[in-house]
């Protein structure tokens, strides 16, 4: 798509999750940076919803907010958990088609979109945006894993293994021939997704000139320095299910120089090795999910990115882009954050609480149980008693006619 405008800005954000009703209302209630001269362009990098009616309501409050709306899905787009009772396909690939009609019926690009600036007193030049399909792998964790005396705080009774829990690996269906898409996987649904956007690079690297500017977007990780260390994370197996070699190839041979993206629910914004990474979610909008976590984003609203008249927009403040700019990434450092430590001692203590209860529920269960079987017997004693009173009564008046019939 080829569009032209005096002036441009572009915004960003990530997982909206519009299956929770504060989100919904939080689309609801964005302004609107539209102007009469120039447009306002909102990059969405994935996790809108997996239901496709919620999808297209979501997109359309978007599209009513900015001039134009880029979509790249994520994740929870494609799942199937609903089957075809939900109106969703057997499997992901198909419903990634359905996720893409939907974009096409709300007017929402999933393609690349340039746009030419002319307002610009040096001249015109060209924006391009490129949204980049992908999808994780675990062997794009690098780092080594932490030691097994520290994560024995998750072994706690009636603790899932992480394949269990991670719920892509349930509601994420494949075609057979893309093997390897259970966990701990390969690299094969990952390079079919990467491998969509060989086309679009090759066109965006034949077009460019010097003074063009190039934004990509995706909704995986492309490096491993935008996640925290493993003993930073509440669940140190995330790393596995984050992020894509792929991604990061694809965005250096683009020569991007700024690029979005999402998923893990931790927003963060620096510069690694010339290039401007920055993940804006939303999250779930939950006390015990992300608010806390992703609260500027809840209480700024997307991020600008660029602005034709102005330039770059400046770093957003996060946590950990500035955690990172003050102390270097160091993996032989292993010792569990305390939050991490917290969270799983939390957790442990919320299984026992359950396992309480179900005993508890068990207990009185067969308490009743015991309850009904004695009134019962009761009963059926009562019932034996009157029927025996009954057969007596019978016998006695029996034995009473065959007196009066031999007496006579």
């Amino acid at each position: 798509k080829h569009l032209e405008a005096e002036s441009v800005q572009v915004f960003a954000v990530s997982d909206v999750h519009t299956d929770y009703r504060p989100n919904m209302e939080w689309l609801g209630n964005l302004s609107s940076p539209k102007t009469d001269q120039g447009l306002s362009v909102l990059l969405l990098a994935g996790d809108v919803s997996s239901d496709l009616g919620r999808l297209e309501q979501g997109l359309r409050l978007l599209k009513d907010k900015f001039d134009e709306v880029l979509f790249v899905p994520g994740n929870h787009d494609v799942w199937v958990s609903k089957g075809p009772a939900g109106n969703q396909t057997a499997n992901s690939v198909d419903k990634l088609e359905q996720v893409l009609s939907v974009c096409r019926a709300c007017s929402v690009h999933t393609a690349p979109v340039s746009i030419k600036v002319t307002g610009s007193a040096d001249g015109p030049y060209q924006v391009f945006l490129l949204p980049l399909m992908s999808w994780y792998h675990a062997s794009w964790d690098k780092e080594p894993e932490l030691p097994k005396e520290e994560t024995a705080v998750f072994a706690y009774e009636g603790m899932l293994p992480f394949a269990k829990r991670w719920a892509d690996f349930k509601y994420c269906k494949w075609p057979e021939t893309m093997a390897g898409s259970e966990w701990p996987g390969t690299t094969e649904v990952a390079e079919a997704f990467a491998a969509m956007n060989a086309h679009w690079i090759a066109s965006l690297k034949a077009d460019r000139k010097d003074r063009d500017r190039v934004i990509t977007f995706s909704h995986f990780l492309p490096r491993q320095e935008l996640l925290p260390e493993k003993r930073f994370l509440v669940s140190p197996d995330l790393a596995k299910v984050v992020g894509s070699d792929f991604l990061e190839e694809q965005i250096r041979e683009c020569g991007s120089e700024l690029h979005v993206f999402g998923h893990s629910h931790i927003p963060v914004d620096m510069q690694v090795d010339g290039v401007r990474y920055i993940q804006w979610s939303l999250g779930l909008q939950r006390p015990n999910k992300d608010a806390r976590a992703c609260k500027p984003v809840f209480e700024q609203g997307p991020a600008k990115l660029f602005d034709s008249e102005s330039g770059w927009g400046a770093l957003n403040p996060t946590f950990w882009g500035d955690y990172y700019s003050e102390n270097a990434r160091d993996t032989a450092q292993t010792e569990l954050a305390p939050w991490v430590k917290a969270h799983a001692e939390l957790q442990r203590k919320r299984m026992e609480d359950r396992k309480r209860m179900r005993l508890q529920i068990q207990e009185e269960s067969l308490r009743s149980q015991e309850s009904q079987n004695r009134r019962m017997a009761r009963e059926k004693s009562s019932l034996s008693n009157r029927v025996s009173d009954m057969l007596q009564g019978v016998v006695a008046k029996v034995s009473l006619k065959d007196l009066l019939r031999n007496s006579k």
